[in-house]
Parts: structure tokens; C-alpha cells; sequence
């Protein structure tokens, strides 16, 4: 038997928010608030999870908060980014 003596790796496509998404990590309650479908409630949830853990590394990590299901999360993905 013989193996491919070669391999290519091809850089993966990484796909960027738009510059005008906003950023989980630096937004305040009033700017999450202003997301689809999230709630005052929500934002505040947001906010304070930030603060005891730090920034969000992926913005994927936002489905760890009460009240962003992967439905909602998937709305919600295309105007978010985590810098």
C-alpha cells in the first residue's frame, strides 16, 4: 500500500461579522437590549454574566445565558461579534 506523500492544507474560510454587529463584550444593557428578541431582562442577564466571567470568547458562548435558545442564538448570530 502506498499513502499521498503530501499533504495540502488549505486555509479555512472564517467568517467575519459585519463591522456594524455589535460586540457582546463591550456592549452596555441599553445596546443588547436593542438585539431581536431580547429583553430587558435578557440584556441585564448578558451584562451580568459578562461581569463575573469575563469576556465572551465566541460569540456561541451567549447560548449559556438563560433565555438565548440555539433558535434564538441563530437569529441573533449574523449582527454579533465578540472581540
Amino acid at each position: 500500500m502506498t499513502s499521498c506523500s503530501t499533504r495540502v492544507e488549505y486555509a479555512r474560510p472564517v467568517a467575519r461579522a459585519p463591522a456594524s454587529a455589535i460586540n457582546i463584550n463591550t456592549a452596555t444593557v441599553d445596546d443588547l437590549e436593542r438585539l431581536p428578541h431580547i429583553g430587558r431582562k435578557t440584556a441585564e442577564a448578558i451584562f451580568e454574566f459578562r461581569t463575573a466571567n469575563g469576556p465572551f470568547r465566541r460569540v456561541e458562548h451567549l447560548m449559556l445565558i438563560r433565555g438565548v435558545s440555539e433558535t434564538r442564538f441563530a437569529e441573533l448570530q449574523p449582527v454579533l461579534r465578540a472581540d
